[in-house]
């Protein structure tokens, strides 16, 4: 519906088009409504929140339950790079994740996963 009412159509989705960016917040509302979604069904509830800490380090999406934590990036880019996951290395080496059990997942407009 968002994207009728925003007159998206397939080229929309397009990452070489200049309002691929825009899309983004979008796209971090799709993933987080089917986490809810399936939330019912899951053998553990998690919670799920954005995440930013005061030196600008963020997750679009944070999954949490009691032994496990999920962070997930959602990019405007096809393609992923060693900057795009900076903050999940940071969470897992330095942050409050270091003590956890962590997964990060990386969200973009490419063709294929690597």
């Amino acid at each position: 519906m968002t994207c009728a009412l925003r007159y998206f159509d397939y080229r929309s989705f397009d990452a070489y088009q200049p309002n691929a960016t825009t899309l983004v917040g979008l796209r971090n509302r799709y993933v987080l409504g089917e986490l809810t979604r399936i939330q019912p069904i899951q053998v553990q509830e998690c919670h799920l929140y954005h995440w930013r800490n005061s030196d600008r380090k963020e997750f679009n999406i944070f999954a949490e339950s009691p032994d496990k934590t999920v962070g997930f990036e959602i990019r405007a880019s096809t393609s992923v790079s060693g900057l795009d996951i900076r903050h999940l290395k940071w969470l897992l080496t330095v942050g409050p994740g270091k003590n956890r059990k962590l997964s990060g997942i990386v969200l973009n407009y490419g063709r294929r996963s690597n």
